[in-house]
């Protein structure tokens, strides 16, 4: 076991634990930035392995793509995600040409083009969910270049985009739930002020009612009265 495959461990390792934070971020840009810093330590681990070639050049794809991503996203320019998105997918497939090694080669871009194709929703459940695919397809490159540690690790992966999305889920609901009772509210406080006006107007048309029943009585009576007189 040589210097090259310890060091390649020890930084997916920490990829790993970047990746997990990633996935339990609640808003994209926050999605990004954790992705971002744990796709250079992959690219990293992959250089120094063996059949890794490919897997290497198609996260460094994905670090250019994070960081434009991560602009939009703060600039709101979302606009141009799905631009964005289709030129990462040209690039990875050219990438994953030049630097191929074998029938291996397929997986990390295969799994690289599932998981660009979810980043341009902003939706952040189904960004997640494609990190999943990703990471499934993933633990069968590392075992197949022997990165056994890092195979390991990925299934740990799968588990916090899971755990991820579920939360993500339930967020989402609540959202719903909040957005749901504040209508009710609104629509009872229209209601209800309906209701007050109408009682108001009801109130103002008795009154006038009963003054001009008023008015009629003490004109009624000033006549009867000049009548006498007469």
């Amino acid at each position: 076991m040589g210097a090259a495959y310890i060091i390649s461990q020890v930084l997916v390792c920490l990829a790993d634990l970047l990746y997990v934070i990633s996935m339990l971020t609640k808003k994209k840009i926050s999605l990004v930035t954790f992705l971002f810093i744990s796709d250079v330590l992959f690219a990293s681990h992959y250089f120094l392995l063996d059949g890794g070639l490919t897997g290497a050049a198609t996260i460094l794809i994905d670090v250019v793509y994070l960081v434009v991503m991560f602009l939009l996203e703060k600039f709101d320019k979302t606009k141009f995600n799905l631009l964005t998105t289709i030129l990462a997918i040209i690039a990875t497939i050219i990438v994953s040409i030049f630097t191929w090694e074998s029938a291996i080669s397929l997986l990390p871009m295969f799994s690289m083009l599932v998981y660009l194709t979810t980043m341009i929703f902003t939706n952040l459940i189904i960004c997640k969910t494609g990190a999943l695919i990703r990471n499934t397809l993933n633990v069968i490159y590392m075992f197949l270049i022997a990165s056994y540690f890092g195979a390991g690790l990925e299934i740990v992966l799968m588990i916090s985009a899971i755990v991820g999305i579920i939360l993500n889920y339930k967020a989402n609901k609540k959202k719903e739930k909040v957005g749901l009772t504040s209508e009710t509210k609104q629509e009872n406080e229209t209601e209800n002020s309906t209701e007050n006006n109408n009682e108001i107007k009801n109130d103002e048309n008795i009154n006038n009612d009963v003054n001009e029943n008023n008015i009629t009585e003490t004109t009624s009576k000033t006549m009867k009265k000049d009548k006498q007189k007469k």
